[in-house]
Order: structure tokens, then C-alpha cells, then sequence
């Protein structure tokens, strides 16, 4: 009977963002912890939205709350509250969710095959085929059914985005490409 708190952060509600699969995953997942929510926000998943009329339309909105654009700044208010960050799109850059993410002690669940993802991950996420709903589900239930896994998940991502994105490290990088630019122009 616990409620895990799920979360999901897009701005959009095309294709690629692959929303419609990770609605149909979380019905199915829900069926065996129905106390679960999951809270999407961003363009596009405002309450009458595009994203919640379809899912009204397709019974895919128990428990799913639309909450819409918000702040960058109101949103790493809460973020620490959610159980998972579930993110679905099948393409993604650079992706400064998961840093946000990984920093709140937010364990993830993303795309292995999604662009950048895998390797601003690394192995501090499960990473799943997310065009794929059992999948989606397996990651869901490995992290809800293995309190250890999310327990240590969320330390090491954690420590990983403390040490490998240290503001000190990422300013010393840009000086000394600052510096070699200067020098290869000399």
C-alpha cells in the first residue's frame, strides 16, 4: 500500500517525448500500488492541456496530476518530495533534469537508447527501452520492490553530481580551455 510518488518534467507533448506510453505504464503499474501518483509538469501538462485531454480521453488519468509549467525555481522546491523521476523521451540533449534529479536524491528511470542520456546517467539510474511498457513497469517495480536499490541509488547519484560536477572543477575546465584557446591563437 505505499504511495510512490512519480514525477515527470517535459516541455511538450509531441512524439518524442513519448508521453503516451509512460500514461500507459503507469496504469499498469498502479494496478498493483494504487495509492501511487504521478505528477507531470512542464508545456503542454497544465490541467485541460493537451497531454490531460488525451489522457482523459484514453482513461489513463487516475491518480496523474497536471500541474503544468512552473519556475525552474519552484520546482527544485519540491522535487525532493518525489520517489522517481520517470523520463520518457526517446531523444534527448544534455538533459539538466537529471543533474536536478540526481542533486534532490531523486532516483531515475530514462532511455537507454535516448541521445545523451546514458552518459549523463552512467550507472545512477535504471536505464530502460522506454518506447517499451513492460519495461517502463520493470523499472518502476525494481526500484519500488528493492527499497536498498533506492536507498543507494539516490547516495551515489548524489555523490556522483557533487564530484563530477563541482562548480569548482566545471570553472577550472572552462579557464583552461579559455587559456588553450588564447594559446592556439598566439
Amino acid at each position: 500500500n505505499k504511495k510512490i510518488k512519480i514525477v515527470m518534467i517535459n516541455n511538450g507533448f509531441d512524439r518524442r517525448k513519448n508521453l503516451k506510453t509512460a500514461l500507459k505504464a503507469f496504469k499498469e503499474f498502479n494496478k498493483n500500488f494504487p495509492y501511487s501518483t504521478l505528477c507531470l509538469f512542464g508545456n503542454a501538462m497544465e490541467q485541460e492541456g493537451p497531454c490531460y485531454k488525451w489522457a482523459k480521453k484514453n482513461n489513463l488519468d487516475n491518480n496523474v496530476y497536471f500541474y503544468g509549467l512552473v519556475y525552474q525555481i519552484d520546482l527544485m522546491k519540491v522535487l525532493h518530495k518525489y520517489d522517481i523521476l520517470l523520463h520518457t523521451a526517446l531523444e534527448e540533449t544534455f538533459g539538466n533534469i537529471f543533474l536536478e534529479a540526481m542533486i534532490k536524491g531523486v532516483p531515475i528511470i530514462a532511455g537507454k537508447n535516448s541521445g545523451a542520456v546514458p552518459e549523463i546517467i552512467k550507472n545512477n539510474g535504471i536505464l530502460v527501452d522506454v518506447s517499451n511498457i513492460e519495461q517502463l513497469v520493470y523499472g518502476l517495480n525494481k526500484y519500488t520492490q528493492n527499497p536498498n536499490l533506492w536507498k543507494k541509488m539516490r547516495y551515489k547519484a548524489y555523490r556522483y553530481v557533487k564530484n563530477k560536477y563541482n562548480n569548482k572543477k566545471i570553472e577550472k575546465k572552462y579557464l583552461d580551455l579559455y587559456r588553450k584557446t588564447l594559446n592556439n591563437q598566439n
